[in-house]
């Protein structure tokens, strides 16, 4: 029986399928029923109706939590990242139990690949590091980090963007730590990071302000655990608190 997981309760329903899905199926009785929901679009269309009720608009299946053929490439407790066997030059993230979530559009081959490395969910926001658009296999010049609300954002570009950062760093409130290049080059590479002086900066309730800068801050260090940012400058870790928001999500 096919069957598919609702995604709230990840209860298993059966799949109900057209005359035309069915017959696909009846001619590849081996296929594998992933597989060929990528490759016909009358069995895309049960799969999603099945899953989401059959009023769900199919206009919708491209930002779908769960497509057919999709392979998890990270998991956190609240949220996932994965990649549609149909669309390998994209990939998404969803809050889990959720029916729709961000494109990441156009993954480069050509480029060192980091965002697996350098992305981090925090409650219902992510952050992720993108590191421009003129990369070879070695390097990326420019730099931008961004700030995703998995809950609203639909693509990683309507994010908040934080231009010239190295590392950014969020708590479950959107409260931020970024780590930026404390000059103006947009020559200047993205990855790797390149020599300093950086300044760390805070974003939250009080606004953005700068608690730390030198050439001795180092790119690659920045936590944040609540309210305290924990970073790194000659070698010695330094902290400071975010201000309190009103509620945190967890």
């Amino acid at each position: 029986m096919r069957v598919a997981r609702r995604p709230l309760t990840d209860a298993a329903v059966p799949i109900t399928l057209t005359a035309r899905a069915a017959a696909v199926l009846r001619r590849h009785p081996k296929a594998d029923a992933e597989a060929r929901f990528v490759a016909d679009g009358a069995l895309q269309r049960a799969y999603w109706q099945t899953v989401n009720g059959p009023e769900a608009p199919f206009s919708e299946k491209d930002l779908s939590c769960h497509p057919p053929g999709r392979e998890v490439l990270r998991t956190a407790p609240q949220a996932i990242y994965f990649q549609r066997i149909d669309q390998p030059l994209e990939r998404y993230a969803c809050l889990k139990g959720a029916r729709l979530g961000v494109k990441f559009d156009g993954v480069p081959q050509d480029a060192p690949f980091r965002i697996a490395d350098d992305m981090q969910f925090a409650g219902p926001f992510m952050t992720i590091q993108q590191d421009g658009d003129g990369c070879d296999p070695k390097a990326c010049s420019g730099a931008d980090a961004i700030l995703v609300d998995l809950r609203t954002v639909r693509d990683v570009s309507w994010g908040r963007h934080f231009t010239g950062a190295v590392r950014l760093r969020a708590n479950p409130a959107g409260d931020v730590a970024v780590i930026v290049r404390d000059y103006q080059d947009e020559s200047d590479p993205g990855y790797p990071p390149g020599p300093g002086p950086f300044r760390v900066d805070l974003v939250d309730a009080r606004g953005r302000r700068t608690v730390d800068r030198g050439t001795g801050i180092d790119p690659n260090v920045l936590t944040v655990d609540g309210l305290t940012v924990t970073w790194r400058h000659d070698g010695v870790e330094r902290t400071a608190n975010l201000a309190e928001s009103k509620k945190i999500t967890r």
